[in-house]
Order: C-alpha cells, then structure tokens, then sequence
C-alpha cells in the first residue's frame, strides 16, 4: 500500500505530465509546431509521389491541424506547386487507424489555386511508393485552372492506381454573377492515362469556354459561345474519357436541355438533345442525333454532324422542320445566302432538308430539300400557297417544280442561282408560266397603278438568263409572250396620250375602249425589251404596235390604231375602206411609262389646230429615232 506521501507525489507527476501536455498543445495551438517538428511531420507525408510544404502548421486539440501557406508537388517537380492553399483545416481522428480508417477523415481549404497542367509534370514515383489518401475535402474559393469555384465537396481519393473526386458537387461563378452547378464523379487511371467521369451540369455553361480551350477543346467553346439563356438555366448530362497520345484525344455522349434561350441569335423556347463528340489531334467529329427544337411557330427534329477531321469542315443533316425559315437558316448556319432579311414567311411552314454542305470546299456540298411556305411576301409580290423542290449541287442552287398562287392566278415554274466562291456575282435563270391571274391585283402591286378603273385576266411565259447586279443589267436575255382577256387595258396610264387624242377626234370614243384583249411577244437583250407585235384588240377599235421599253422604264414604240379585232369577218369587209383613216391614226409613243408623250405621225397641222390641240405637241421631236416598219 501507498502511504498517502507517494500518492501524493504520484498526483504531482500526472499533474505535472498533463500540465506539460496543455502547454504543449497550446503552444502547438497559438504558436505553431517548431520548425524540427513541422520538418520530421511533412517528411512522413512526402514519402509517396507528392511532396508538401507550409509556411506555418498549428495542433488543435489533437482533433485538427489548422495549415497557412500549403503548397502541394508532384515527386521530383521544379517550379511552381501544382496545388497552392492560403489556410487548410484538417480534421484528425486519432483513434480512425484502430477502426482501419484514415487518420484524416476530412479537409477543408480556402483560396485555393489549382494547376491542372501541373499534374504529372514531374517524374513518376517508385512503384508502390504512391501517396495514399481517402478523405473529404471542401474547399471554397479556389481557382481550378481558369474555372472560377465558388464552393467544392468531394471524396479524394489518391493511391497507386490513380486519382478520383467522387460524390462530387461543385458551383462554378464568374465575375458577372453567372453560376454553374455540377455533379457526379470523375476518375484519373495512372495504368492507362486516362481521365473519365460522369457529370451532370445546370447552369450557364459558358464558365467553361476557358477550360475548354486551355484543354485543346477549340470546337467546343466555339459551339458554347453561340447559345445564350434567358430565365431558365440549362441541364447537360455528360460521360467522358480524355487519354491517348498526350492526353489529346477527348471523347463525350450525353444529353443536353434548355428553355427560353437564344442559338446564333435565334430565339428558342426549348432545344433537347442528345449528343456525341470526339475531339483527337487529326479527329473533330460532333453528332447530335436525336435533335428536337421547339419555337412559338413550330418545331424542328432531325439530326447533324460536324466533321472537323484531317481540316474538314463539313456539316450533315436530316431535319424536317415547321419553323421560319429564317430561324432554321440561322439554326443551322448555312444557305444564308438564300433567305434575305426583307422577305417575310407566314405560316404553315414545311420543310424537310438533308444533305451535306462543305464548308471549306462548297464544291462538294450536296443538299436536296422539299419546301412548302404559306406565303412569301417581297413587299412587291406576294406568292401564297408555295411549294418548290430545292437542291444544291456546288455552287448551283436549282429550284424545281415551283408553284404558288400569284395575284389570284397560278405561277410555275423552274430556276437556278450560281454563285462561285471566288465570284462578286450570281448568275440566275428562271422559266416559268403564269395563268389567271388577276390584271387589276398585279398593277396594284406590282406597277404601283391605282387599279379600280381596269380589270382582266392574264397568262404567258417568260425564259429569263442572266448575272445579278445592278452593273451587269446588259448580260439579262430571255423571252416570253403575254395574253390579257377582259381588260379595261386602256385606261392604263400608259394609253394616256392616245384616250386625250381620240376624244377629241371622235368624243365619246372612251366608251369603245373599255373591254380589250392584248397579246405581245418579247425578247430581252442589250438592257431592253423589245416587243414585236403587240396586239391590243378592242370590239371596235385595236391597237397593233411594235417598239422596245429599256430597264429604266422607257418606251419607244409605233403604233397603229385600226377598227374592229383582226382576223375576224368584220375587220377584213372594212379594210381598205378605213386604211386611209388608219394611216392617219399611226402615232409614236415615247417616254417614261407612267406618262408618255404619244406623236401622231401623220395629222396635218391645220387639222391638229382643229381638234384644239397645240401645235407644239405634234412638233416636239421624239427621243428616239422610231423602229423600223416592215415593208408590205
């Protein structure tokens, strides 16, 4: 038995010892481990292929290690740390060897810098020499290559088989308050190389443009820059491999969804997708197959391909679509050319395009598509109830098959537009037929004439060739004819001069010239139309003239008037009664075509003064030298 004095001294001893151990523990608390300690502790934490560094290393109670400055290298690495730390807290659980679990259960880190490239850059470790780790971490603050994190929670785990960060969440921020949330596992294989995971992203996916272009991702920071959102923010499910040559080939599938956002610049109220790439030194292949597009007019559904190998770049696709064709020109991103800013769709709309257009050669670009429009309106002409069967070979485009309704009638037709990459201009060719359609509707519309006083109906046929551009208007010849049926043709501004003429000559005449029917044949050549015959017959009196109106709207033409339709029984009994009268009723027309000055050519001075027209009206000389008459 003790006597009480050894008890006593034995109490001291244990006083003094735990005494000494909170001295120890609050001196490792406020001022830090010393130096030789601090040494021999990193020392047993260098001995696998990371090395680590602090500036200063405090003992919490033995329940955590409060780190300042921790710099973090790969074995045998010269140069900046690939990991960097202003303050890491970690927790300890002395008694987790006991239960054969880490003695490090968790850590947390603030302001940290993260040096992807880094990783691997110094030599490997010894086989079987490898750090083990398995703990959580949290960090906040932290600059991950050039991904901003805002906060980060993972399992990390570090053995010889390689690297993992699992039940990982993570938010992603830039300076303009965007967010970026994401979710999942990702894997590094030392055996192999690679790096995979499987991650899900919400959020505003342009916080990765940098990362992807630092990690020789080029395509797709490019693809990412053309979207923009709006209210909603978009999901993106991806499952991944990065590994070959270099760690150079990248390979992804997933799926990708969004609402209310914008595509090159095209509004969008819902694009779901799923999607593939493959990303190597001599491989650029994108897949998004299948492709659904929702928009206020419509949807669109298909697929594309990109293929960017070896320096391609061409693009592929099958899409059927209900949309404008202004939004799907713009979805897509090509035949810009053929959809001008100032020609308006209205709904329904129907188009069904695949093919493949070759961006860096379009002379191997082939596309085939069946068009139907509700209607397309120019400002000028407005064509409704529009189908056309387009393709494009190279540098022609052929539309075929076209047919609309124009001016209450039908329009069809055929026609190409070539246009060469190294060319300014286009050369285009249209044939085409028109039927019933309707004389008041097309003057209105079309010649901007105040339309009430007139009416008829018109066919014909037009062959037009030639190169686009204001400068090349002499390269435009073709050919065609023109009937009209029922028209108050007449009346037209144009046969002004000749109703002022006739209603002096013969008052009351007016109302012998309200229905007629015309016909005429043309050719284009030189900037110019010229008109062989044209007929216009009334029941009593009828018009036979020919001359040329050039581009800018000037006539030139003689006519003759006579009595009653050609070719009729009526017309031959009073022909050489009335050729005396006729020859006295030839007139030249010349001038602008809103308001022409018409010339009698064979009325006496006295009998013009007569009528109670002005002399100078006869005189005034014509601009043009008159066409030539054939001789009977």
């Amino acid at each position: 038995m003790l006597n009480s004095r050894t008890c006593m001294r034995i109490r001291l001893i244990l006083a003094s010892i735990v005494l000494c151990f909170l001295a120890i523990v609050a001196y490792l608390d406020l001022a830090g481990m010393p130096q030789w300690l601090k040494n021999n502790m990193l020392r047993r934490f260098s001995k696998g292929d990371l090395s680590f560094d602090v500036d200063t290393l405090h003992c919490h109670v033995l329940r955590a290690l409060d780190v300042k400055g921790l710099r973090v290298f790969t074995y045998g690495q010269i140069g900046q740390p690939v990991v960097e730390a202003e303050r890491v807290f970690f927790k300890i659980d002395p008694l987790a060897k006991i239960r054969d679990e880490s003695i490090v259960p968790s850590i947390y880190l603030e302001n940290v810098v993260v040096r992807p490239t880094l990783i691997g850059g110094g030599s490997h470790a010894k086989e079987g020499a490898y750090t083990e780790l398995d703990i959580n971490i949290h960090l906040q603050k932290a600059e991950i290559g050039s991904l901003n994190v805002r906060e980060l929670r993972a399992r990390y785990q570090h053995n010889a088989d390689g690297v993992s960060l699992t039940e990982l969440t993570a938010t992603l921020h830039n300076d303009d308050g965007a967010l970026l949330h994401l979710d999942g596992d990702i894997w590094y294989s030392r055996a192999d190389n690679v790096y995979s995971g499987e991650i899900t992203i919400e959020g505003n996916p342009h916080l990765l443009v940098g990362p992807f272009r630092d990690w020789g991702m080029l395509f797709t920071p490019e693809l990412i820059s053309r979207f923009g959102f709006k209210a909603s923010e978009p999901r993106c499910t991806v499952k991944f491999y990065r590994g070959g040559e270099d760690k150079k080939t990248w390979m992804a599938n997933g799926r990708f969804w969004m609402e209310e956002g914008t595509y090159n610049g095209v509004d969008v109220l819902r694009a779901d997708c799923t999607y593939d790439f493959q990303i190597g030194p001599t491989v650029r292949i994108f897949e998004v197959n299948p492709l659904l597009v929702v928009r206020e007019e419509g949807l669109a559904f298909g697929g594309l391909t990109f293929d960017g190998s070896d320096g391609k770049r061409a693009l592929e696709f099958d899409l059927s679509s209900g949309l404008d064709p202004h939004a799907l020109v713009g979805i897509v991103g090509v035949m810009t050319n053929l959809v001008s800013t100032n020609v308006l769709f209205e709904v329904p709309y129907r188009v069904n395009v695949k093919g493949l257009h070759d961006i860096n050669t379009p002379a191997l670009s082939r596309i085939s598509a069946e068009v139907d429009l509700g209607s397309i309106d120019t400002g000028k002409i407005q064509l409704s109830n529009v189908s056309f069967a387009w393709s494009r070979h190279g540098f022609v485009d052929s539309f075929d098959d076209m047919r609309a309704l124009f001016c209450g009638g039908v329009l069809e037709g055929d026609g190409y537009l070539a246009k060469p990459a190294d060319s300014d201009v286009t050369s285009a060719f249209f044939s085409g037929d028109w039927r019933g359609v309707d004389l008041k509707t097309f003057a209105d519309r079309l010649i901007g004439e105040d339309a009430h006083a007139f009416s008829g109906d018109m066919k014909g046929h037009l062959h037009l060739v030639g190169v686009t551009g204001a400068a090349n208007r002499h390269s435009w010849a073709g050919n065609g004819d023109l009937r009209i049926s029922g028209g108050q043709l007449l009346r037209l501004p144009v046969f002004g001069g000749l109703t002022k003429y006739m209603g002096k000559a013969l008052p009351g005449v007016d109302l012998l010239l309200s229905q007629t029917d015309a016909s005429a044949s043309y050719r284009v050549s030189n900037e110019r139309i010229q008109f062989d015959e044209v007929r216009v017959e009334g029941d009593v009196l009828s018009l036979l003239g020919k001359g040329q109106c050039d581009f800018d709207r000037e006539l030139d033409f003689a006519v003759e008037l006579t009595f009653f339709r050609a070719h009729t029984l009526v017309a031959k009994i009073v022909r050489l009664p009335t050729f005396i009268l006729s020859k006295l009723l030839e007139f030249r027309v010349v001038g602008p075509t809103t308001s022409p000055h018409w010339y009698p050519v064979n009325f006496s001075k006295d009998l013009w003064e007569r009528l109670g027209l002005k002399s100078s009206d006869r005189d005034r000389p014509p601009k043009h030298a008159p066409p030539e008459k054939e001789q009977d």
